[in-house]
């Protein structure tokens, strides 16, 4: 999330990051024809160490990659947690090991090392990045914490509402959304209880895909919107064809965009679709920073209202039995 909202800002001297997430050999073969001619580094991340899509696609890599043994110290370091087998092999063969705290859940692990490395060699900022967390908790401190106010408004609407729209304008932080989602979701989402799904749109495109369900559809989402004050860059529409669509030629592309956003408001208010905003400053490590801790601490305070405990996610686990069930069967 962190990185795909910067990296158009980040210097062509620093290494790029490429994902190998989901089981996909696709993927891995892109990846591999990707980095196998250049330097390159492998982080293993695993808060367990016995991910499986995890642990599949480092081994298909290291065989891919031809890496041997003496040289798995310069090409693979591995983040997990303290003990855990990965840990220990990790130690055992002089690889370079950083340690998770177990008592702290993935989806709140933006600021450990799971995060803070692979952003630090890729040229983020990660000083700016944990300043802009300290000041979220700094306000949540204070009498009008904005993560309490927005936990109070999410939990007020929840006996309506049963989704809970994330509607980004700004294609670089649809991660950042995807990244709320799974916050949310993993985190509220027990005891068979009622709760938001919560789902991920990016202003303007999603305005043209599925702003009809939302605004001529079931009356059962809240939304927060997310803008930006300020972009890197702005274009002038120029004269020429005028004629296409009235009113924007000599129109800045921001202001275009803010006339949109502007009147997306005004449709929500006409048809009583409770909503509520975050104007941020500038796409930055700080603002980033503030903001994803303002949204982790909002998930606390909302789980607590509604009696759950946002840092266990046991249902999950239940995939993963069965999926290890058919692996040992077969």
């Amino acid at each position: 999330a962190i990185y795909n909202a910067l990296k158009l800002n980040l210097r062509y001297k620093h290494p790029k990051i490429l994902f190998v997430e989901g089981i996909d050999g696709d993927n891995i073969n892109h990846v591999v024809y990707k980095v196998s001619k250049k330097n390159y580094l492998i982080n293993v991340i695993s808060k367990s160490g016995n991910t499986t899509e995890t642990i599949s696609n480092f081994l298909v890599l290291l065989k891919q990659l031809k890496i041997k043994q003496k040289d798995l110290v310069k090409r693979v370091v591995i983040t997990c947690d303290y003990n855990t087998r990965l840990y220990n092999i990790g130690v055992s063969l002089g690889i370079n090991v950083l340690g998770l705290q177990s008592h702290v859940g993935g989806r709140f692990s933006v600021f450990s090392a799971a995060s803070l490395f692979p952003l630090y060699l890729c040229g983020i900022n990660i000083d700016f990045l944990l300043l802009g967390a300290r000041s979220a908790v700094h306000d949540m401190l204070s009498q009008k914490s904005p993560s309490a106010v927005c936990a109070a408004i999410l939990y007020s609407h929840l006996n309506t509402r049963n989704i809970h729209d994330t509607f980004i304008f700004n294609s670089q932080l649809e991660d950042l959304g995807k990244w709320y989602r799974q916050l949310l979701s993993e985190s509220t989402g027990k005891k068979d209880q009622r709760c938001y799904t919560p789902t991920v749109s990016i202003g303007s495109a999603d305005l043209h895909s599925i702003g009809q369900l939302y605004l001529g559809g079931p009356d059962d989402k809240f939304t927060t919107f997310v803008t930006i004050k300020k972009n890197n860059y702005d274009f002038i529409v120029p004269p020429e064809f005028d004629f296409l669509v009235s009113g924007i030629n000599k129109r800045r592309i921001s202001q275009i965009n803010e006339f949109i956003y502007s009147g997306v408001k005004r449709a929500y208010i006409k048809k009583k679709i409770p909503f509520v905003e975050f104007s941020l400053q500038k796409i930055s490590e700080e603002v980033l920073g503030e903001f994803m801790t303002e949204k982790m601490i909002e998930t606390v305070f909302l789980g607590h209202l509604m009696g759950v405990n946002v840092f266990d996610q046991p249902a999950v686990e239940l995939y993963k039995k069965e999926t290890r069930r058919l692996l040992l069967k077969r």
